[in-house]
């Protein structure tokens, strides 16, 4: 059902992204180092949550997402994208680790 992905590409004609679809199977993930992510945890109003490890199609969604991103806010001085689940913290009680973040 969902085999296919696209990959961002520049089109110098209309200088603007463009897609290019490619494999899920043939993509890895650049985001860890054996392409697969491990458990980990946030703390939500000082209580400790454990969360499993995302599926592999989770991981190269986030991917795509994140090279979509990183095209958009490429040339803005003021934003940093953050890599998947880096640990933020939202309040003395509160940490979290989004799927995408900036900073």
């Amino acid at each position: 059902m969902f085999q296919k992905s696209a990959k961002i590409i520049s089109c110098r004609a209309f200088g603007k992204p463009c897609f290019q679809k490619t494999s899920l199977a043939g993509r890895h993930n650049h985001w860890f180092p054996n392409g697969v992510s491990i458990p980990y945890e946030e703390i939500l109003d000082g209580a400790t949550w454990p969360r499993s490890a995302p599926s592999e199609r989770h991981e190269l969604i986030c991917q795509r997402l994140h090279n979509a991103m990183a095209a958009s806010v490429a040339n803005l001085g003021s934003t940093q994208l953050l890599a998947p689940r880096t640990r933020i913290r939202v309040s003395r009680s509160t940490t979290i680790c989004p799927d995408l973040g900036t900073r």
